[in-house]
């Protein structure tokens, strides 16, 4: 048994110290101040998110329409304003600008449809065979070609034309975009609903509208108002209705154009410069300069692959001619600028007496012509130009014609002297005051083993044969004598000064020889007379080079090109 003091002892409670029910009072009071504290948090989170919210919806409601930003609006979100419409569908589509008519486009869409239709009708017809029981028809009657009537020649009409103006080439895939508006049109957003007052979006007398009449009977007006204020956006209204919405600056952009906007610009024809058969080139106060392509036979003279022919006749060099056949026929309009009928209506432009006449074709046959005339009134970066006989004049960047520059016989033509092929020669002899030197070739012609015909050559200079490297170097620098400058006054093409060197050539095709001379012209300069005629002036140090290289050639001194 238990004594009461166990008992007493199992049931009284232990007692705790005074500093540890200090601490946990402590603790319960710090616990319930936390709980104030998680409270207060809470509450105050609450009223600054109503404060915000609240704050934002004021925000909303005073901020203007437009500084907000629509560019993220889903497709979902559009306001179709124009809808269940095909491309074919619009008639006729009519811009006008601070209430002027600027033009009308009359869309030919939906006849060219129905004559394709039709067409093609016409000819899955013309291909089912006929029943076998039906009757053959009645023989007809030979149609007499004296009396039958000439077929009309008939144009294909243009997707879009101008209304009243019937030699206007639109330019189709501009005048596309615009119609896109007449079947779909699509606001990010309604502005304001039946608006008390549109002056505020320059809607009241809009400044762009566009009237489109559909061949139902049908029409639709946009009327397009000012630009908002931040976005790549526009105010618009339908026909008479107050309700503005917010639509994409294309919109505005496609039909704020000009007339002349419209007009297809054209691309000059490509032609192959390699294959070029004549190029002319004429401008106004300078020589005309016409280049056509050397047919190469046996009695080629040069291997030279152009000549001139006017305003003289030479071989012109290959590299610069190409050069400026590649710029005249790169250039590129710039813009359309106008119709002219007639003669008289082209002198506006100084196309009755061109600045400029470029012509050229290649073996192809393409040909590119153009004529160019006088600077655009108050703008001297363009010209006005033609490029074809449909009467439209054109705009082109006058930087396009810095060619012209080139386009002189001087710059043209080759500066050799007398090229003339080593194959088309059997020899030639130089003359000067005090001696001759004399050269052969002899050509043998034979079959190779890929039976193909060759040609082989033998030389001589001075009566002793050649060692063909030798010679051919020697060849080189007598026919490598570049001109310096051209004779100007055509007084003097047929200056005949004292002949100080000749060089005669033996030609295989002919008796006759090919003899080019060199004149005492001045102190500095010999007159090169070739084909009966001084067009060039050459360096007399030059043609001494030759004397001097043939004189150590005849002694055996002479050691050739020894790059070659």
């Amino acid at each position: 048994m238990q004594s009461k003091n166990d008992q007493n002892e199992r049931v009284r409670p232990k007692l705790e110290s005074a500093s540890a029910l200090k601490g946990k009072k402590a603790e319960e009071k710090a616990a319930a101040n936390g709980g104030k504290k998680r409270l207060t948090t809470l509450i105050s989170l609450v009223l600054v998110l109503a404060i915000v919210i609240g704050v934002y919806f004021v925000t909303r409601a005073q901020k203007p329409v437009e500084e907000e930003d629509n560019s993220s609006n889903n497709a979902d979100q559009s306001i179709k304003l124009i809808e269940d419409r095909h491309k074919n569908d619009m008639a006729r589509m009519t811009v006008l600008k601070d209430g002027k008519e600027q033009f009308t486009i009359i869309s030919n869409l939906k006849e060219k449809a129905e004559e394709a239709a039709a067409a093609e009708e016409a000819a899955a017809a013309a291909e089912t065979p006929a029943p076998e029981d039906a009757e053959e028809p009645p023989e007809q009657a030979e149609a007499d070609t004296d009396t039958a009537p000439e077929a009309e020649e008939t144009v294909e009409k243009q997707d879009y034309e101008i209304e009243g103006l019937p030699y206007f080439t639109t330019d189709t895939s501009k005048i596309d975009r615009m119609v896109t508006y007449s079947y779909s049109l699509v606001s990010s957003k309604l502005i304001e609903g039946n608006s008390e007052d549109l002056s505020i979006y320059g809607l009241t007398s809009p400044a762009l509208q566009v009237l489109f009449a559909y061949h139902d009977g049908t029409s639709v007006r946009l009327n397009i108002g000012d630009k908002v204020a931040a976005g790549n956006y526009y105010y618009l209204t339908l026909d008479d209705s107050k309700d503005v919405y917010m639509v994409y600056a294309n919109a505005h952009d496609y039909f704020d154009c000009d007339l002349n906007d419209l007009h297809a610009i054209p691309a000059l024809p490509t032609v192959e410069i390699a294959s070029v058969k004549d190029f002319l080139i004429a401008q106004r106060g300078q020589e005309t300069i016409e280049i056509k392509l050397n047919e190469t036979t046996e009695e080629t003279l040069s291997v030279i692959s152009y000549g001139l022919v006017q305003p003289i006749k030479y071989d012109v060099n290959t590299e610069r001619s190409e050069e400026i056949m590649t710029a005249a026929t790169g250039i590129s309009i710039s813009s359309y600028a106008d119709y002219a009928a007639d003669e008289e209506a082209s002198a506006a432009f100084g196309l009755d007496d061109p600045y400029l006449v470029v012509d050229l074709i290649d073996a192809n046959d393409v040909h590119v012509h153009y004529e160019i005339g006088d600077e655009v009134a108050g703008n001297a970066s363009y010209r006005y130009i033609k490029v074809d006989d449909t009467g439209d004049v054109y705009t082109v960047d006058t930087s396009q014609l810095s060619f012209l520059t080139n386009c002189r016989v001087s710059y043209v033509v080759d500066q050799f002297t007398n090229l003339i092929n080593i194959k088309r020669i059997t020899g030639f002899e130089i003359e000067t005051e005090d001696t001759t030197y004399t050269a052969t070739v002899e050509n043998t012609s034979y079959v190779d083993d890929n039976g193909k015909e060759q040609n082989e050559q033998t030389f001589t200079f001075e009566g002793q044969p050649a060692e063909e490297d030798l010679f051919r170097d020697f060849y080189q620098v007598l026919i490598g004598t570049l001109f310096d400058k051209r004779i100007e006054n055509e007084d003097e093409y047929y200056f005949d000064g004292e002949v100080k060197v000749r060089v005669t050539y033996h030609l295989t095709y002919t008796d006759e020889p090919y003899v080019i001379e060199y004149l005492d012209y001045d102190r500095d300069y010999y007159a090169i007379r070739r084909d009966g005629v001084c067009l060039f002036l050459i360096r007399k140090e030059k043609i001494q080079n030759v004397v001097d290289t043939a004189e150590l050639y005849r002694n055996g001194e002479y050691t050739g090109n020894s790059e070659n």
